[in-house]
Formats: C-alpha cells, structure tokens, sequence
C-alpha cells in the first residue's frame, strides 16, 4: 500500500512494515528533485508510480553513475538521463589544495562548507 504521509513525503507499506519511502526537494534554481529508498524494486516501482501520477512535470532525481541498480529503477519509472554533476566538499579549517577550480566549476557556501557544483553532458 502507498500512503502520502506529508505534502512531500510517501511511504510503502507491506501489512505494518514500511518498506519503502520517497520524497520530494525543490532546488533554489526551482527544479523539483524526488527520492525514493525500498528494499525491492517492486516497492520502487509501486512508489515511482504514485509520486509521478501526484506530482507536475519537470521532475528530476540524482544517481551515482556506478549505481546500475537504481539508474535501472528510474528507468522503469521514465526518466532518462539528463545531465551529470559531480559535487566536491570543501572543509573550512582543513588544508585547501592550493589551485583554482576548473573552467565551470562554481563554488558556492558559506562559513560551515563549501560546495562546488560541475555540469556536463554524459550518458548513463
């Protein structure tokens, strides 16, 4: 069974046991992000599909490239690959490599971290 337990979350349940969840995170750029953690994919499928018939298009989702598992779960659930990103932390108090970032590479932070974000083309 799945049940929306708060305007941006869902969980999927086997009789008491939750054995699914997903949720939804709006960037500052607006771009609506959805997550989804099962343990089967039959849990994922069943989760994918009430979050996209609830939700309006655009929707994006992030994916480690070396996670054939869940790129294979978004899959089934539509989406394709888009673009690709690689995030960096920067530790403030914690030796710095001493060079400036690649051409398209913006960091962005403040006084607890720094993030550096760098988009790509890439298939999956």
């Amino acid at each position: 069974m799945i049940t929306r337990v708060a305007e941006d979350q869902w969980h999927a349940s086997d009789g008491d046991l939750v054995v699914g969840s997903g949720d939804t995170g709006r960037r500052p750029d607006g771009r609506l992000y959805i997550s989804i953690d099962a343990w089967h994919d039959t849990a994922f499928d069943r989760l994918a599909a009430a979050m996209l018939a609830e939700l309006p298009a655009p929707l994006y989702t992030l994916v480690d490239a070396d996670d054939a598992d869940t790129i294979s779960n978004w899959r089934r659930a539509g989406f394709t690959p888009h673009r690709s990103e690689r995030q960096y932390l920067l530790v403030p108090g914690e030796a710095q490599p001493a060079v400036s970032p690649p051409a398209g590479v913006t960091l962005t932070g403040g006084a607890e971290e720094s993030r550096a974000e760098v988009e790509g083309s890439k298939s999956v």
